[in-house]
């Protein structure tokens, strides 16, 4: 064979061994990259949603989730529904009125869906808005919702509360009349940032003088707990029983009242913004990310970072996802199907290869020969097996039916592992 001819052959041989070995160098990179970008939160992905993806402003005030699965946004131009795929916006009422900036929403028993805002109460059935007027004339801003147990609508306005009894309600429902017969709740003339509901369907209402209590189906008010300082209001609260009631004033960090014990854990680097509930769980959205409150203290869950400066809201929707509304768009925060697991090495970080052995043990080949097991939740070195090879990576392993471990290197050839 000529020289050449050699040479052809050798290149033949040479440049796909090259490429493969720049593809797989280039997928580890990847791989670092993406578990080095999800190292603040490995359980969930984050996703930002903006103008440029359908929405109506990317500056959001209001999130709630309706028992279609759909996801509402209160913006500050109006309203956008997110069905998973696209947004529907809501800009305008049947009347060509505009809807404005939207503070509040919720869905009656009816699923109709009443939305609240600088402009007035609103009503949405089927894809048509109609502004809501009471019969007094008396202009609207409402900042606050809520449907009780009962199916009793609550109106929290700058001025007062409101209750929608469930037969006002099916008669807008029905008739969709522009004007509905209701006037202030037991003379409650306060303004309204917030209403709870606990398990024993007690209502509870937060304003600038503390958190007021309704018993369930009273008519009547009294005080649950009184603001030392009014000009830090109660602005946000969630009750998930009688005995836990939590709450946020402006610019503080959570109070909580277990027991009639008033308690307030400062967290270092925490300043609550709005306290919810989702599954019995107590938590509470801050000026850094979303975490559980735990004995006054709030532990994160997830962590936006540089993400946004202006966090306003937050909700987990059915499927465990986290949706923060901010004042520079929507961050959804998606549960991730996987558990990640970090090895613990403080030299070698790298899997190469796994095996499942018949016992069920997992074992991850990495550098240097190194093979990991899994321990509890934890990988760590499997103690009872050497280095495979002396340099080399394990790309891959075999386990026969005698137990042996037959495994393959990058370069150095192929290692039995025998008792």
């Amino acid at each position: 064979m000529s020289e050449r001819q050699n040479n052809r052959k050798k290149d033949v041989y040479f440049y796909p061994e090259m490429l493969r070995r720049i593809h797989i160098s280039f997928l580890m990179f990847a791989i670092a990259l993406a578990v080095n970008s999800l190292a603040q939160s490995p359980e969930y992905r984050l996703e930002t949603f903006g103008t440029r993806d359908g929405m109506l402003s990317s500056k959001v005030y209001a999130l709630a989730q309706t028992s279609d699965r759909k996801l509402w946004i209160g913006t500050e131009l109006g309203v956008s529904v997110y069905d998973g795929y696209s947004f529907t916006n809501y800009q305008y009422t049947s009347s060509n009125e505009t809807i404005g900036r939207v503070l509040c929403i919720t869905q009656d028993s009816l699923k109709g869906i009443w939305i609240g805002g600088d402009k007035g109460l609103f009503y949405l059935h089927g894809n048509s808005i109609k502004k809501m007027e009471l019969q007094s004339k008396t202009q609207l801003a409402v900042e606050a919702l809520l449907t009780d147990a009962g199916g009793n609508v609550w109106a929290g306005d700058l001025n007062a509360l409101f209750k929608i009894t469930p037969q006002q309600i099916q008669q807008v429902h029905k008739v969709h009349p522009a004007i509905v017969d209701i006037t202030p709740f037991a003379s409650f003339t306060k303004r309204v940032y917030c209403i709870a509901e606990d398990s024993k369907q007690n209502i509870y209402i937060g304003s600038y003088d503390g958190v007021f209590k309704i018993m369930a189906n009273a008519n009547n008010y009294e005080i649950f707990w009184a603001n030392p300082d009014p000009s830090q209001s109660v602005r946000s609260l969630t009750a998930p029983t009688p005995d836990s009631i939590f709450w946020n004033c402006l610019d503080r960090h959570p109070m909580q009242m277990i027991n009639g014990k008033v308690t307030s854990g400062n967290t270092e680097n925490f300043i609550g913004r709005t306290v919810f509930t989702n599954r019995h769980q107590v938590l509470a959205l801050t000026t850094s990310g979303v975490g559980r409150i735990k004995n006054g203290i709030v532990e994160p869950v997830v962590l936006f970072g540089n993400s946004t400066n202006n966090a306003v809201k937050a909700l987990i929707d059915a499927e465990e996802n986290i949706w923060i509304g901010t004042w520079e768009g929507l961050l959804k925060f998606r549960r991730t199907t996987f558990h990640q697991y970090s090895i613990k090495d403080t030299v070698h970080k790298e899997a190469f290869s796994f095996l499942e052995k018949k016992n069920g043990d997992l074992l991850f080949g990495s550098n240097r020969g190194i093979v990991f097991t899994k321990k509890h939740e934890a990988i760590v070195p499997d103690k009872a097996m050497p280095a495979l090879f002396p340099l080399a990576e394990v790309m891959c392993m075999y386990e026969d039916a005698g137990g042996e471990i037959w495994a393959g290197s990058g370069y150095q050839g192929i290692s039995r592992f025998k008792k």
